[in-house]
């Protein structure tokens, strides 16, 4: 939970380089479903009307498109 937001990544990263400690859980679906569950109707929708948006902790592992690569042709 970083400022109150529970963070979710598949990237292990060093609890030093947070300064906090991390909790790390392994989620199945039977535990996703309980979380939901447990919540009440406007938890619920509060949660559901949320966008989720990417938190990189380290840079993405991306690269650009080659020149000639379908999705640049027309541009």
């Amino acid at each position: 939970i970083a400022d109150g937001v529970t963070t979710f990544s598949l990237d292990e990263i060093p609890e030093e380089q947070l300064g906090r400690d991390i909790l790390r859980e392994q989620p199945t679906a039977e535990l996703l479903w309980q979380a939901w569950d447990n919540l009440t109707v406007e938890e619920k929708a509060r949660v559901a009307s949320q966008v989720v948006q990417p938190v990189y902790l380290k840079p993405p592992h991306i690269t650009m498109a080659k020149a000639g690569h379908p999705l640049l042709r027309g541009k």
